[in-house]
């Protein structure tokens, strides 16, 4: 009786070590109606300049494993290997307004090594003013305008896109990005 109960016990075991491990996301963003960050608060502009922001815990540097862990898993997710790199496109929310890129340069790597080196962030809710942005942020490094588009850059890592509704600016979407190779 003993030798069956002990059979039994390392059979229930050996079910337990193998069963498969699921993590949960933090934040499930994939079909949620995701915002804009405060744009009017200077700690976020320093760190969305300086690409230390992080959206709902992710920031640029992170894996894709880490992203995905902590937003779940894409609403559209791509990844193509090529050129000496495997690049992946990632989109969430109920209307895509969030889009991640990560990269990793090798074409046999696995895509929970990728690189977060993109994130941007659409907003068609017109809340956020041109003028007060700029308050905020300071001078952009560079600005283009043509029609009823605008979009001002800082550091090589933020950018920030406007659309013209009557006689202001409101921000169309930002875009973090820091490339790692």
């Amino acid at each position: 009786m003993k030798k069956i109960t002990t059979v039994l016990l390392a059979i229930a075991m050996l079910f337990v070590l193998l069963a498969p491990v699921s993590e949960a996301s933090t934040y499930t963003l994939k079909n949620k109606s995701l915002k804009m960050p405060n744009l009017y608060s200077t700690t976020i502009a320093k760190q969305l300049k300086s690409g230390t922001y992080k959206y709902y815990g992710v920031k640029l540097g992170n894996t894709k494993k880490y992203m995905y862990n902590m937003w779940g898993s894409a609403a559209s997710a791509t990844v193509s290997r090529g050129y000496g790199s495997t690049d992946g496109m990632y989109t969430y929310g109920n209307d895509w307004q969030l889009t991640a890129s990560a990269s990793y340069p090798s074409t046999k790597a696995s895509t929970d090594k990728l690189i977060v080196d993109y994130i941007s962030i659409s907003d068609s809710y017109h809340k956020h003013e041109y003028s007060k942005i700029k308050s905020v942020f300071g001078t952009p490094q560079y600005i283009y305008t043509a029609g009823k588009y605008r979009s001002i850059s800082y550091n090589d890592v933020l950018d920030i896109s406007f659309t013209k509704v009557g006689t202001k600016w409101y921000v169309e979407d930002i875009t973090s990005s820091k490339y790692n190779f």
